[in-house]
């Protein structure tokens, strides 16, 4: 019988090529593998985003409306009505519960985004906070602040329709009423309940 070096035997290249088939195989599995992990990863994030963009989206349109409500109470006619700034202070404006429960995560939002919702929501605390302490005495103060809570918000909720890929809407302003306390609007309401 002939004697042949190993490696000019066919079947050891059979057994190196099929090493290094299964080498490669395993390689590009897990490359394979850790892409698609990757992947629905991503998605999943994405998805998380959404859901916080829509979830702080009502939350906000929410505030705003309230704090429209409050400017409108507060605001009325040419003089605060009474008990105007304890019915406010009752009716209050909502808690930021999605935004102080989901804190940790608005960083998976855009940056402008996620600019847009802090300043709303810094706006919306500082407003609460003057509510809570008004008196009639500073009564422009909380209109003030009333009416930049509810002025600001578009500038969030646009910033989420455009992220969230919802076509744009005006969400309007909130007009401030220019005259509620001149003598003239006060001598018109005398004259017109004669």
């Amino acid at each position: 019988m002939q004697q042949v070096t190993f490696w000019l035997d066919w079947q050891f290249w059979q057994v190196v090529v099929a090493a290094a088939a299964a080498v490669l195989g395993f390689f590009g599995g897990t490359v394979f593998t850790h892409a698609l992990d990757r992947k629905r990863d991503r998605e999943r994030e994405s998805a998380a985003a959404r859901s916080l963009a829509v979830a702080l989206h009502a939350e906000i349109s929410a505030i705003r409306a309230k704090a429209g409500q409050l400017f409108g109470l507060i605001g009325q006619g040419s003089g605060m009505p009474a008990g105007a700034i304890e019915a406010g202070r009752a009716l209050g404006i909502p808690t930021a519960i999605v935004f102080e429960a989901n804190a940790d995560r608005l960083g998976a939002l855009p940056p402008d985004v996620c600019r847009a919702v802090i300043d709303f929501y810094g706006i919306r605390t500082a407003a609460d906070a003057v509510l809570d302490a008004a008196e009639p005495v500073n009564r422009k103060v909380l209109l003030g602040w009333l009416l930049q809570a509810a002025n600001s918000a578009p500038q969030s909720l646009m910033a989420l329709d455009l992220f969230l890929g919802r076509p744009q809407q005006d969400y309007g302003m909130i007009a401030a009423d220019q005259s509620p306390d001149l003598p003239v609007r006060n001598l018109q309401l005398v004259v017109q309940a004669q």
